[in-house]
């Protein structure tokens, strides 16, 4: 049950994190000057909205890991492997680029999750 519940966590983090970027591009015209349309515009945003709710239910995936596993091993595996995912689904569904050191950078992180998580 814990890895699911670290898969959904994951998963769902990846989700909201690629939603707010998908609902952030769509604002224009936010303004200081004008909180309350600016507001507005945020909370009927579509993508901005699930990525909040996809948030939270990262947030209370996170919670029941947290009460099953230590903290200085599913943290570690869980903010890794969300950025690699998140990375990946910049590139591929975001058309974003992926340079060199970015792609040696993802190659560290998942030796340096090996290692946290090496029993």
């Amino acid at each position: 049950m814990l890895y699911l519940f670290i898969a959904l966590s994951i998963l769902s983090n990846v989700i909201a994190n690629v939603s707010l970027k998908i609902g952030a591009g769509r604002l224009s015209g936010l303004s200081w000057q004008l909180p309350i349309q600016s507001f507005f515009k945020i909370i009927t945003d579509i993508p901005l909205v699930a990525g909040g709710a996809f948030y939270v239910f990262s947030f209370a995936c996170y919670i029941y890991i947290l009460n099953q596993a230590n903290l200085s091993l599913v943290y570690p595996i869980l903010t890794s492997v969300a950025m690699i995912l998140v990375t990946l689904v910049s590139v591929f569904y975001l058309n974003e680029t992926l340079k060199i050191v970015q792609a040696a950078g993802i190659l560290f992180i998942i030796v340096g999750v090996c290692l946290v998580s090496y029993k």
